[in-house]
């Protein structure tokens, strides 16, 4: 398949004077980004159109010349350059998202960025940072331009090839990571796949069920329970809410408990997404054209199950389905998001209308066979997708169980 582009994270821990000079940096990147998208939207107002890279880069030059903003000299020029083009990319998408050709959701204009979010300063090669890694240590050392001294990070697994650019974070969680831009070699071929179709209906009670049929017609369903990755952790999460609600905002104490409550939301995050990654190798490697449906949970979760929806993960889920699937030379594709796959007997193909969320069992009228819900809707993408058809006839119900 070649080389494609990958992006290796490690935690990073800088000492005092270095979380100084980085908290310096990341304030340098956000008073250009804030400053440059005021500028923008007064250019706008003034009926001068957008102004692009060029400009801006012109605008940040003359902002470094005033006596106001001298202080941005005082890091190195490629984090604050790096964030005009993202500046420029964060536009792009705003008005590609506004075709009315293309699919996916509205993205709206670029937001002004706060101190108390995710901070992150981008380097490129131009920078001439440099990397120290001991044969068989524990840890790597990053050489950054402004910083005093090595940056020590844990030395997790090695390196694929040599980096093309770095990404330094500081999570709200008060974690400092780096990322690594690298060229990852992958194979020419895959292990052959059990199954050659399969369709997936995600839901909330069981995360996804799946429909897979080989090429000799012999046919597999497989119920995938939802985590409730959440829901687990909602306990905890609460006594330190509560906590933190009591502290008065602003204080030191009030900024502990503040990271408390990031470290918990953390490591739910990283458990969703563990699991979700974890289920998206096993669905692609398992099959070799997989049915999806569109979904989107942001409009989901403005309902009285929100937190459920985003408690799943559906999106991720699918975006690392499709991302796995174009990097073992797999076809996943989407059926439309209005086919009534929960409203159609897959055995008989009679439509019996739309049923209730309670509603998990049902039996169709015209053809007496009995249907779970989700296994039903499963086999209905399949074949919306690829013209699939059920091929031995059981009742759903007794097979999911």
């Amino acid at each position: 398949m070649g080389a494609v582009k990958v992006g290796y994270r490690y935690r990073l821990y800088p000492g005092g004077l270095q979380r100084n000079e980085l908290a310096r940096l990341f304030g340098c990147v956000r008073v250009t980004w804030n400053v440059s998208l005021a500028w923008q939207y007064s250019e706008r107002r003034a009926g001068l159109g957008l102004q692009g890279y060029g400009q801006l880069s012109k605008h940040l030059t003359q902002m470094k010349r005033d006596g106001s903003y001298m202080w941005l000299n005082d890091v190195s020029c490629v984090p604050t350059q790096q964030t005009l083009r993202h500046l420029g990319c964060a536009w792009d998408m705003h008005f590609k998202s506004m075709a009315p050709d293309r699919e996916g959701p509205y993205v709206e204009e670029p937001r002004f960025k706060k101190r108390g979010k995710r901070q992150t300063a981008e380097f490129t090669r131009s920078a001439h940072w440099r990397i120290r890694h001991e044969p068989d240590g524990r840890y790597g050392y990053l050489r950054l331009p402004g910083v005093t001294g090595e940056l020590r990070f844990r030395w997790s697994r090695d390196l694929p090839s040599e980096p093309s650019g770095l990404t330094i974070s500081l999570e709200r969680s008060g974690e400092y990571m780096v990322s690594f831009n690298v060229m990852r070699n992958e194979p020419d071929s895959w292990p052959e796949p059990i199954h050659e179709w399969c369709g997936i209906d995600l839901g909330l009670i069981s995360l996804a069920a799946i429909a897979s049929q080989d090429k000799g017609g012999a046919t597999h369903m497989e119920n995938i329970p939802n985590p409730h990755v959440l829901y687990e952790h909602v306990e905890r999460l609460a006594v330190l809410q509560r906590k933190l609600s009591r502290l008065s905002k602003g204080s030191n104490r009030y900024e502990e408990q503040r990271k408390r409550v990031a470290k918990e939301h953390a490591i739910i995050k990283n458990i969703r997404r563990d699991c979700l990654h974890k289920l998206a190798l096993k669905i692609v490697a398992e099959n070799r054209h997989i049915a999806l449906e569109t979904l989107y949970p942001a409009r989901l979760a403005k309902t009285r199950l929100g937190k459920s929806v985003l408690d799943t993960g559906w999106g991720t889920l699918v975006s690392l389905i499709e991302a796995y699937a174009a990097r073992m030379n797999r076809q996943a594709v989407r059926i439309a998001w209005n086919e009534p796959s929960s409203q159609i007997c897959h055995a008989c193909g009679v439509r019996t209308g739309r049923k209730p969320l309670h509603v998990r069992e049902w039996e169709c009228p015209d053809c007496h066979v009995k249907h779970d819900r989700d296994a039903n809707a499963a086999w209905n993408i399949l074949q919306m997708a690829y013209g699939i058809s059920h091929a031995q006839p059981h009742t759903d119900c007794e097979n999911m169980r």
